[in-house]
């Protein structure tokens, strides 16, 4: 399941639609933490919740919905600029799209809302940082 959601996340990402935030986000999209000396920006984004809802029908005909949390990070000069400039991008990206399922999956469909934007903010005087949550729904 959490296999096919980050998937599902990085071909959005890497898709033809994803042209501009990728331009910008040059150091990358990466799930649960970056590389070593990976260029800035880069963006983050972690699993951090899943709930069942059983109401349509039990354990062949419902859906799920998962957290996650995209964490835009720059130690530029202008990063509030530049962080703020790339979460707007990738609410373009994201915000109410439908997401590419794997081959492989059992899911039937995924679209994801976006739940929550924080403010901008200057880490120790060294990074500037914005994060944004989405639900992810997801079914079979």
């Amino acid at each position: 399941m959490i296999k096919d959601l980050m998937q599902a996340v990085m071909t959005k990402y890497n898709s033809s639609d994803g042209d501009d935030l990728r331009a910008e986000n040059t150091g990358g999209l990466w799930f649960t933490e970056a590389k070593q000396n990976v260029g800035e920006p880069y963006t983050i984004f972690t699993w951090n919740a899943s709930t069942p809802t059983d109401q349509l029908g039990g354990q062949t005909d419902r859906f799920e919905q998962a957290e996650v949390t995209f964490d835009i990070y720059s130690e530029n000069k202008n990063g509030g600029l530049e962080v703020t400039s790339i979460a707007g991008k990738l609410m373009t990206l994201y915000d109410w799209s439908t997401l590419t399922l794997p081959d492989d999956t059992s899911f039937t469909f995924m679209a994801m809302r976006r739940e929550n934007t924080s403010s901008v903010q200057y880490l120790d005087g060294k990074v500037w940082t914005i994060s944004l949550s989405y639900i992810i729904w997801y079914g079979w």
